[in-house]
């Protein structure tokens, strides 16, 4: 793995404007997702919030994701957003499709998961608990984001996103790298018997994902996902888990488990080169 880093840091725009927490791997990607630091939305919404449905006003959203954009020297058109449904779909985009999703949530590529081969073209999904997991092939050289929420986990979504990009694209696991960013884990997402079952019925040895704790089953989603990379053939030295917890850090990421109403981050993976 000559030439691979993996740093699991949290990095501060010098303006102060935007804060993310940064995958950086490849010197050929950037990989971030943003911190409710910074920004201009305000109540439940503060301080930067980038989804448009979510019932924050338009103008601080807009302004949000402007300032971003401006930090990570980008333009609108080289920004790709989801209309994101916690489906299965995964669709593949360039330079054309950009834009889609800048002015509206409904205007952006109905998926859960987005890919490209294209250069300076930023793929973005909002979440707030859900996992972003960013993927990478290095030798393909295509960038790819996944929103795994606990319905598009249940729906295999991360799992069928690396069988899709083997079959069509001619991907080998072994050359592709993972991160699951900052969502919602064990000790806050309780779930029943139903939801325990499908998990299992995905694969039995998912049960690692579950844990019982007083009569009541938890589910970490972010395990999940990885479970799920590791089934498709993803080795495990090349998955890294930020390890954040959404729930428990107020201060830093967005909760709709923990405030129901409130904003969303925005994470984005970009080949630079």
């Amino acid at each position: 793995m000559s030439g691979f880093f993996i740093f699991d840091d949290i990095i501060a725009i010098e303006e102060g404007i935007m804060e993310y927490n940064s995958w950086n791997a490849y010197k050929y990607i950037t990989a971030i997702t943003t911190k409710r630091n910074g920004g201009f939305s305000k109540g439940p919404f503060a301080k930067a919030n980038f989804a448009f449905h979510v019932g924050d006003s338009q103008n601080d959203v807009t302004a949000n994701r402007q300032a971003l954009l401006r930090d990570l020297g980008l333009h609108e058109k080289q920004l790709i957003t989801t209309y994101q449904s916690h489906s299965d779909i995964i669709k593949k985009v360039a330079h054309a499709d950009g834009g889609a999703g800048a002015f509206s949530f409904e205007s952006g590529i109905p998926a859960d998961a987005l890919y490209t081969y294209d250069k300076h073209l930023a793929l973005a999904i909002f979440h707030a608990d859900c996992v972003p997991v960013f993927l990478f092939d290095k030798v393909k050289k295509w960038v790819a984001i996944i929103h795994a929420g606990m319905a598009g986990s249940l729906k295999a979504i991360t799992e069928k996103a690396i069988n899709h990009l083997v079959k069509h694209e001619g991907s080998r696991p072994q050359d592709i790298f993972a991160y699951c960013g900052p969502s919602l884990t064990f000790a806050y997402n309780p779930i029943d018997e139903t939801t325990k079952t499908a998990i299992l019925s995905l694969n039995p040895d998912f049960h690692y994902a579950i844990k019982k704790s007083d009569g009541i089953f938890y589910l970490d989603v972010p395990l999940l996902n990885y479970g799920q990379l590791r089934k498709a053939g993803i080795p495990s030295s090349n998955i890294t888990m930020s390890g954040i917890d959404t729930f428990s850090h107020p201060d830093e990421y967005f909760s709709a488990t923990r405030e129901k109403q409130t904003g969303r981050h925005l994470s984005i993976i970009m080949r630079n080169r």
